[in-house]
């Protein structure tokens, strides 16, 4: 039975400890638990988009590949052809190729549910991948890219 399901089957005088429950739920747990409760009847499958949080993470990770000899040229196009791919380096050193990969995913799905379905269904499926190696971040930090100090007007 899932949390939905158990929401639906209480209103707000049966929680006997509604203020620790509501602190647990989160996201749209939460989101449907006040819309029901709150005198709306609509269910969360029933709203409009703009009616509903955002149900979607973003996911980076990078895949580290050693590619077949004379096959890396094409292989590189394939990949970097894949949408989810936003950057593709070729490399010297024990790889051959670094990946930066971007998903997205629902708030039910695990992190590494979903790039392992993508590692194995879009990418070593490829003829020409010797071996992958995924990499997902525990932290990461970004500059900011750097502005043109010259000025973007023309003139020097």
């Amino acid at each position: 039975m899932s949390i939905l399901s158990l929401l639906d089957q209480f209103d707000a005088a049966d929680i006997p400890c509604r203020d620790r429950l509501e602190s647990k739920l989160s996201g749209i747990l939460l989101t449907r638990w006040k819309i029901v409760n709150g005198g709306v009847s609509k269910k969360m499958t029933e709203l409009k988009s703009s009616e509903y949080p955002e149900m979607k993470k973003r996911i980076t990770f990078f895949i580290l590949m050693n590619l077949q000899t004379n096959k890396e040229k094409k292989l590189i196009e394939k990949i970097y052809a894949l949408e989810e791919v936003k950057e593709i380096y070729w490399v010297h050193g024990d790889v051959d190729l670094l990946v930066k990969v971007e998903l997205t995913r629902d708030l039910i799905s695990s992190d590494a549910e979903v790039i392992s379905q993508f590692v194995h269904e879009r990418v070593r499926h490829l003829p020409g991948i010797i071996s992958t190696n995924t990499l997902i971040p525990g932290f990461s930090k970004i500059k900011a890219p750097p502005t043109d100090s010259a000025g973007s007007d023309g003139s020097e």
